[in-house]
């Protein structure tokens, strides 16, 4: 591991931790804003705001993201940023005529389908400022963004909690604090003074639509697989079940999702870097990607589901406790889906994406089959197994369609020793989740697993190359 990687990822990691515990201390406050029912319905908006910003406005982010650093002179960036936000604002045209056809057509969804038009603009505004952050290098401003809008969210929940109804509050909470976010980034970094309707560029956004829309594609195929089978459970269950496995779900994704997104945000660019200099270099860095996600990941996951009732407990309202093992179906899940993050590397470096495509459509087939095989019968609980099924299908999928590319080169002696330390602490954890009786006696026991488990890591010398570049930095001052 070199030491620019090590580096990236002291600066990730830490951020995204501290937007991780804010997304957590919001499911904690909207499980006891709002009722079982309200949270499901709360689910339905976020997700169908999500998968909608993915459908309608997806592959304008991922192809301004990719081309952002191509304009160099004064008229191109005019072009550039005229063009990506004109397009942007006829996209919400279309989202507009999408839920005006849907309210329409579905009389059982109009309780809340019309409040997803109070937040789809400004969020799908923020995510598309954020990728172009990130995009510029300049992460850190982008994840300061989103935890602080995270927090304004909070906030004013719980204010227009005491002045209108919970899930109205929520969802005006979320509307106002992205469009405030969004209007200072824009205004701070001066983007309007680019956005001109005479620079508009029909050239450059046919170039946009026919890069992103691909990969939209397999966003969408992702999506329906996270946030589809909420939708079947209020849809063949009701609203307060759909409610009750979103908030559990939702414990366990951003736990993950830090870690997932804090790693491969760190390794991404000196993956990069080194498949310039040969496919060997790059399969070797996605090697010390997989790793620290694997021995960050493969202890997070074994601790959320031996700890799955306690975690629930301590988070979300009593009630919605009865949910709890969703969390450890969902952490093992998300632990698949980030390895699998890695596996797939070989063809995105050899620019060979459609078996990863493929893989995506092949295991959302199989959510949405089995979700409306099972859900039915089985309730909400069975959504937990599909999705950790379809996860595993797309794994297999994606190694099916990469047999022929290099292969990540897997130092299994390292994956050895990272199981056997998350096992270890696994025991530990099980045996002392009995003095567990509040979250400071389960912040304590976290705790001393963290520091068992690293420390078998240490007797183990796994972590040799860490501890050598620390010190070696540390002695050149």
């Amino acid at each position: 591991m070199n030491s620019q990687a090590l580096k990236e990822v002291f600066l990730y990691l830490p951020a995204k931790l501290i937007e991780g515990i804010a997304g957590i201390v919001m499911i904690a406050l909207y499980s006891r804003l709002l009722s079982p029912g309200e949270y499901g319905q709360y689910g339905f908006i976020n997700s169908f705001v999500m998968m909608s910003y993915i459908l309608v406005v997806g592959w304008l982010m991922h192809s301004s993201y990719r081309n952002i650093n191509k304009p160099v002179r004064n008229q191109e960036k005019k072009e550039f940023y005229s063009t990506v936000w004109i397009a942007w604002i006829l996209l919400q045209a279309v989202f507009l005529g999408m839920i005006t056809i849907l309210y329409l057509s579905l009389p059982t969804v109009r309780s809340w389908m019309a409040l997803t038009g109070l937040m789809f603009l400004p969020y799908s505004g923020v995510q598309l400022l954020m990728a172009h952050m990130s995009g510029l290098k300049k992460v850190g401003y982008a994840l300061l963004l989103s935890t602080a809008t995270i927090l304004l969210k909070l906030l004013l929940a719980w204010i227009f909690n005491h002045l209108t109804e919970p899930l109205m509050a929520v969802v005006l909470a979320h509307g106002l604090a992205d469009a405030l976010f969004f209007s200072i980034v824009i205004i701070r970094t001066g983007v309007q003074k680019n956005i001109k309707l005479s620079f508009f560029n029909k050239s450059v956004l046919k170039d946009f639509y026919q890069y992103g829309i691909p990969l939209t594609g397999m966003a969408l195929s992702m999506s329906i697989i996270n946030m589809s089978d909420r939708f079947i459970i209020g849809l063949k269950v009701n609203e307060a079940a759909a409610g009750f496995y979103t908030a559990n779900y939702t414990i366990a994704s951003a736990s993950f999702t830090l870690i997932m997104v804090g790693v491969i945000r760190a390794f991404y660019p000196n993956i990069l870097r080194s498949f310039e200099h040969g496919m060997d270099r790059g399969m070797n860095s996605v090697w010390e990607g997989l790793r620290i996600f694997l021995m960050l990941g493969l202890p997070g996951a074994t601790g959320l589901v031996i700890l799955s009732n306690e975690v629930s407990t301590g988070i979300v309202e009593a009630q919605y406790a009865e949910a709890s093992p969703i969390i450890g179906f969902v952490a093992i899940s998300m632990l698949i889906l980030g390895i699998s993050e890695y596996l797939i590397k070989p063809l995105e470096l050899a620019k060979k994406t459609r078996p990863i495509f493929k893989a995506s459509i092949s295991a959302a087939i199989v959510n949405l089959s089995l979700n409306f095989l099972l859900i039915p019968v089985y309730g909400y609980m069975a959504a937990g197994v599909t999705t950790l099924i379809a996860y595993v299908a797309y794994v297999a999928v994606i190694l099916y369609g990469a047999r022929t590319e290099k292969r990540v080169p897997i130092t299994w002696l390292s994956v050895l020793r990272i199981g056997s330390a998350s096992l270890a602490m696994g025991l530990f954890v099980h045996y002392a989740k009995g003095f567990i009786s509040n979250l400071l006696s389960m912040g304590a026991v976290i705790l001393i697993s963290a520091v068992l488990y690293f420390v078998l890591l240490t007797l183990t010398h796994e972590l040799d190359d860490e501890y050598g570049l620390i010190f070696s930095r540390i002695r050149k001052g």
